[in-house]
């Protein structure tokens, strides 16, 4: 039990909108009346990023908090080859670093996540491109 506050203090501070079921956070309220949190430290960015997915890691009594930022607006963040690419490089860079305690998938969009699947561009791939790259995610 004793972790579990630590980790609410820590992603209460970390949490880009506020989700209905954590109750304990502390959040600010934007013109629309949405509610959102505030980063409490510098974030630094890291020199691995692709075009649609960065990695950030956070410093002071944040680190070992990284953030895995998922950043294709055009799309809604639809997962597409390169989107993919981008994801198995950052999760294999945070899986070798031993500071990463605690990984947080976000979005720079607001109000979506992640549409899914790149429909439009899975319309372009022959049968085992398809095949290759539902196996990959």
């Amino acid at each position: 039990m004793g972790t579990f506050p630590a980790l609410r203090r820590s992603l209460g501070h970390h949490c880009i909108k506020k989700s209905r079921s954590f109750k304990f956070l502390n959040p600010c309220v934007d013109s629309n009346g949405h509610q959102y949190q505030t980063h409490r430290n510098l974030l630094i960015l890291d020199s691995l990023s692709s075009e649609s997915v960065r990695l950030r890691r956070l410093s002071d009594s944040d680190s070992g908090i990284v953030e895995v930022v998922l950043d294709r607006r055009a799309a809604k963040n639809s997962i597409g080859k390169e989107m993919l690419k981008g994801l198995r490089d950052t999760f294999e860079t945070i899986e070798s670093d031993v500071s990463a305690q605690v990984v947080l998938i976000c979005s720079s969009i607001p109000k979506v996540f992640c549409a899914g699947a790149d429909l439009k561009e899975r319309k372009t791939m022959t049968s085992s491109e398809v095949q290759d790259f539902g196996n990959s995610l």
